[in-house]
């Protein structure tokens, strides 16, 4: 599954890092993938992101092989991660499309991950591409506001301009939509939601969401999931129940989930 949307601040990264930890709480064999440089996936999960010589995502995406292991333990069991590289920078090149796909396959498959996740920049390019292209699911994030509307909009025409190849037509993901930091009491949180649904939600599957909670926040800046720091609150509620949702809308553990 690949947690992506083309605005950032919309609470993609700490839904990848509580989603896996909510995961791995089923007994589920986890693998997440930090495709934004900025590493605060990494971060999330105890670990920081890398340097150049060290072992990262990112080694896919460089002329050179992608040598030795990249796959290093959370301190979750059954929870692992293959951590950012801090400098990588993304230029236009001639990267294959499925080259993540290919490696989830042939590296990843190996271990038997049950649930793979892969976080992504903000930006469109070859590493958003790729994730995309490797998914079986799509999982937008976004806050219920309008500008959060204008990025559910640019994600959804950038699915479907992808689904327009006859070579993606067969490989893209279902796509999904989270709204987050919900608040139901706002007038312009249930406006945008409505919106949302009549535009996209005979196409989509528009989840209930996450509730706005500071846990949620307050646990980031421990580098822990909300399911260890507040295991109680509404928002570990809400990302569990967020699993049980994911599993009733499709497949959650096939190879480049």
């Amino acid at each position: 599954m690949t947690i992506t949307n083309r605005k950032g601040g919309v609470g993609k990264t700490t839904t990848v890092v509580n989603l896996a930890a909510a995961w791995q709480a089923t007994g589920r064999r986890v693998l997440v993938l930090d495709l934004d440089a900025q590493g605060h996936a990494s971060w999330g999960l105890g670990r920081k992101a890398v340097s150049r010589q060290e072992a990262s995502i990112h080694r896919l995406f460089r002329e050179e092989a992608a040598e030795g292991p990249m796959i290093v333990a959370s301190r979750l069991p059954g929870l692992d991660l293959v951590p950012a590289e801090r400098s990588f920078e993304e230029r236009h090149s001639m990267v294959k499309r499925d080259l993540l796909a290919q490696w989830i396959r042939q590296v990843a498959s190996k271990s038997a991950y049950e649930v793979v996740l892969i976080d992504t920049p903000p930006v469109l390019g070859t590493l958003m591409i790729n994730a995309l292209h490797a998914a079986d699911m799509v999982l937008v994030p976004f806050v219920p506001h309008f500008l959060g509307l204008d990025g559910v909009q640019q994600l959804v025409r950038l699915a479907d301009y992808l689904r327009s190849s006859a070579e993606e037509t067969q490989q893209q993901g279902r796509l999904l939509l989270l709204p987050v930091m919900v608040d139901k009491r706002l007038k312009q949180h249930r406006e945008v939601i409505d919106a949302v649904l009549n535009q996209f939600g005979r196409e989509r599957v528009l989840l209930p969401g996450i509730r706005n909670n500071i846990r949620i926040a307050e646990a980031f800046g421990y580098a822990q999931s909300v399911l260890e720091y507040a295991p109680e609150s509404s928002g570990a509620e809400d990302y569990r129940n967020l699993v049980n949702q994911l599993q009733a809308a499709g497949p959650a553990h096939e190879q480049g989930v």
